[in-house]
């Protein structure tokens, strides 16, 4: 909580809950078939690693700035230099994953995926900086 006792929630926490949302109309279309009926659909089969790249750094700015808690587990506060790594780490994670599965199924990298993970990442790092939300 900050000095009025209002809750530490800033956009970062707001991108984690579109995420989640996200990801389960992903699975709502994807399970309905919806996907291979409309063509502008088909969008969402990129749309869970956007999603999970929101999910992903919120939870882990959680460790800095807890939105639902008091005392955060890392008493340090979050710069934009620890904010910026916590974005990288998220890429980079994002890469091994589309590597190693590409690796395991004998396919090609999806460069789409990785396209949106960085487009997810761009648009969360450069928010809350432009916002001042983090110094």
């Amino acid at each position: 909580m900050n000095k009025e006792g209002n809750q530490n929630r800033n956009s970062i926490d707001y991108f984690g809950l579109v995420g989640i949302i996200l990801w389960y109309l992903t699975y709502l279309v994807r399970k309905t078939g919806w996907v291979t009926t409309y063509s502008f659909l088909s969008l969402f089969w990129n749309v869970p690693n956007l999603a999970f790249a929101w999910v992903l750094t919120a939870m882990l700015k959680q460790l800095y700035q807890p939105a639902f808690s008091k005392t955060p587990l890392i008493t340090t506060p979050l710069t934009i230099k620890k904010y910026f790594y916590i974005c990288l780490l998220v890429v980079i994670g994002a890469v091994m994953n589309e590597v190693i599965f590409s690796v395991f199924q004998e396919i090609a990298v999806d460069r789409d995926d990785l396209l949106a993970t960085l487009i997810a990442q761009v648009t969360i790092f450069i928010i809350p900086v432009l916002r001042k939300e983090i110094y």
